[in-house]
């Protein structure tokens, strides 16, 4: 998929934005348009973007991908891909309401107020996705890998060895490692907040649980992880009751058809 969104914020005492004309022409790739220039923050986009935008009382909100509902009570006339929602969402539940959209998303909140910025990842990143990179007292963000690397070239030669490995023994990378030393990509469930003269990554999603040694029993264990499933499959059919299920013949798959078919009268489309 092209490159479609590039932000720089700046974080406290260091130096002005750069100007847009100042950037590559090929930076994104389409003809890009300012969405949003402050003093601490530009937003270029292009048309071929799904970037969505609205501001309230100094709260801008821009997002892409596709927020497919709510899982909590919205205003009349509001619906869960429509930026003022967001806006509300934030109002309410503060930095963390990202746990309550559904869907493959990207969050932007501008706080002008609180001189805040989040880069909010939806809670299954892959289909959409959000990078960063840190560079002169400035935040670099992207949709893509690609227009970080367009700004900064350099930065190709500075491979993430540590990434490398695993790419070669796993065939994949963990978020928030890339290829790039530089680079670092949102895992999912997590939100990136600016604020002041840092950067800090924060865990929003209910369902992402730390890393912690066993001390329970593999019978307790397997109640837990039967419990954390039907609660899963539970908001699934909560939030789409026609939902179907994809067999493969594997263990998986059929636990996840007979754990549901417990939970509704129906038949299940499989």
């Amino acid at each position: 998929m092209p490159a479609t969104i590039l932000g720089v914020h700046r974080l406290n005492g260091s130096g002005p934005l750069p100007h847009v004309q100042s950037l590559p022409d090929d930076v994104l790739d389409g003809r890009p348009s300012v969405l949003r220039q402050t003093e601490d923050l530009l937003l270029i986009h292009t048309d071929s973007s799904s970037l969505e935008a609205a501001e309230e009382q100094e709260v801008f909100v821009a997002a892409w991908g596709h927020a497919r509902s709510c899982l909590t009570d919205l205003p009349a006339g509001l619906r869960a891909d429509d930026p003022r929602a967001l806006i509300h969402l934030y109002r309410e539940h503060g930095e963390g309401f990202g746990r309550f959209v559904n869907g493959h998303f990207a969050i932007i909140v501008h706080d002008r107020p609180r001189e805040r910025l989040l880069l909010i990842q939806d809670c299954f990143a892959g289909i959409t996705t959000a990078y960063w990179l840190e560079r002169g007292g400035l935040v670099y963000f992207s949709d893509r890998i690609e227009p970080l690397m367009r700004l900064f070239p350099d930065e190709r030669r500075r491979i993430n060895h540590k990434a490398l490995r695993q790419f070669l023994t796993d065939t994949y990378i963990s978020a928030p490692e890339t290829i790039y030393s530089a680079v670092c990509h949102l895992p999912g469930g997590e939100l990136l907040r600016v604020e002041g003269n840092e950067t800090q990554r924060r865990v929003y999603d209910r369902w992402h649980r730390p890393a912690e040694k066993a001390t329970a029993s593999a019978r307790e264990l397997l109640a837990d992880y039967r419990g954390l499933l039907e609660g899963a499959l539970g908001d699934c059919l909560a939030r789409d009751p026609d939902c179907g299920f994809l067999l493969s013949g594997g263990l998986d798959s059929g636990v996840n058809v007979a754990l549901a078919s417990g939970m509704t009268d129906r038949p299940l489309p499989t």
